[in-house]
């Protein structure tokens, strides 16, 4: 994202944030902005996406879980992740690390502010302010 496309988002949040909060939609007087205390889901998840502890701290977590599992892992050659599925001489085998890609290893919330802020963008040009 360019430097100014990611100002523009920051600035977004910012106006977002106030008048979900209720605050400065009277003295800010900005296209779009709301003052009914309408929720926009994808904005709400974006913003706990990017700031929030909890988020931080399950991954962390969750890694660390990791960690502890793969070491015991790596230290019983018997052991698999996939009992049913892996027979024979696995034990032979390169340990493998298989994981799905979600957000605790592909941060996609830079992405989804931008789409928030492009749709944004598109209801004002056609007149249609949320």
């Amino acid at each position: 994202m360019a430097q100014g496309a990611t100002h523009e988002v920051r600035s977004f949040f910012q106006v977002c944030l106030a008048c979900r909060h209720g605050r400065g939609c009277h003295l800010a007087r900005r296209p779009g902005c709301r003052s009914d205390g309408a929720s926009n889901d994808n904005l709400n998840a974006v913003l706990w996406d990017q700031t929030s502890v909890e988020f931080k701290a399950n991954a962390l977590g969750a890694y660390a879980l990791g960690r502890v599992r793969l070491d015991e892992a790596l230290a019983d050659k018997t052991w698999t992740a996939a009992p049913v599925e892996q027979t024979g001489a696995f034990q032979d085998l390169p340990p493998a690390i298989i994981l799905d890609v979600d957000d605790t290893v592909l941060n996609t919330s830079a992405y989804q502010a931008w789409t928030i802020a492009a749709a944004r963008a598109s209801r004002l040009r056609h007149g249609r302010v949320m």
